[in-house]
């Protein structure tokens, strides 16, 4: 029986697919000319910057992560900024930013947003988050 080279190349693929299924890899394998998503993005829908929040209650003195991701996209994304930065410390690449919760914060509201810039120059900006910084730690 003779096989041809493209019947070779797909058959070659769904046995690559099922070492990797079967091994537990977790590695997605695109189709050829297909980049793979960003950060669990699916290219399907609208590419939108999201912002997340270790803790939205926090108390004094303890430390709230910020966490900005791509959903949608199939760009790589170059460059994360949060806003307002005041008392923030930022990890551009990571999409990061972390802040402790002072005695001046409590009784406030704490709104941010972040933006990710993708390498084809788009710039998504998230909803804001509120982070509302209940009181003072409990003694045990």
């Amino acid at each position: 029986m003779q096989v041809s080279g493209k019947s070779q190349s797909i058959h070659l693929s769904r046995l690559l697919f099922v070492i990797l299924l079967i091994s537990g890899c977790g590695v997605w394998v695109p189709a050829p000319g297909v980049e793979p998503p960003v950060d669990g993005g699916t290219g399907g829908g609208t590419p939108r910057a999201v912002l997340s929040a270790s803790n939205t209650t926090p108390v004094e003195n303890q430390s709230v992560t910020l966490t900005c991701r791509v959903q949608n996209s199939t760009s790589q994304v170059t460059r994360y900024d949060f806003n307002p930065t005041t008392g923030l410390v930022i990890n551009h690449g990571g999409g990061t930013a972390s802040f402790i919760v002072k005695q001046t914060d409590l009784g406030t509201t704490l709104r941010f947003t972040c933006s990710a810039t993708l390498t084809t120059g788009a710039q998504l900006t998230s909803d804001s988050i509120a982070i509302t910084p209940t009181g003072t730690p409990t003694s045990p």
